[in-house]
């Protein structure tokens, strides 16, 4: 398995069990539903918040990542779960993860990939 499959695989793990076991938590028929969305040809993986709650609409994007030059690039976490942790557990290192949610000057300083 080449390096790039390595990284789809790992993402797609992790966003799989996320969302299985986010969905099995919801308590209603009210609650939005999770759609995980996955391009594996062009490397983006996304995870959204779709549905109503409380007469109103939601839409969000929970999780946002792309696979770009070997890396994973994580461009959207606004849920607490602790996405970058899990990656890092499945056997990829820092300098493998670029955090694209903070600009270029802060990345430099964060440990990981800057790009």
């Amino acid at each position: 398995m080449d390096k790039v499959d390595k990284l789809r695989s790992i993402v797609r793990e992790v966003l799989e069990n996320y969302t299985e076991k986010a969905q099995s938590n919801s308590s209603t028929a009210d609650t939005p539903e999770l759609q995980l969305l996955m391009d594996s040809k062009r490397d983006h993986y996304q995870v959204l918040l779709v549905g109503w709650e409380n007469r109103k609409r939601v839409y969000a994007p929970i999780f946002h990542l792309d696979i770009k030059n070997e890396k994973i690039w994580v461009q959207q976490n606004i849920s607490d779960f602790d996405l970058v942790q899990e990656i890092m557990d499945r056997g990829v290192s820092s300098s493998e993860i670029v955090l694209a949610f903070q600009s270029s000057l802060l990345r430099q300083h964060s440990g990981f990939a800057v790009a």
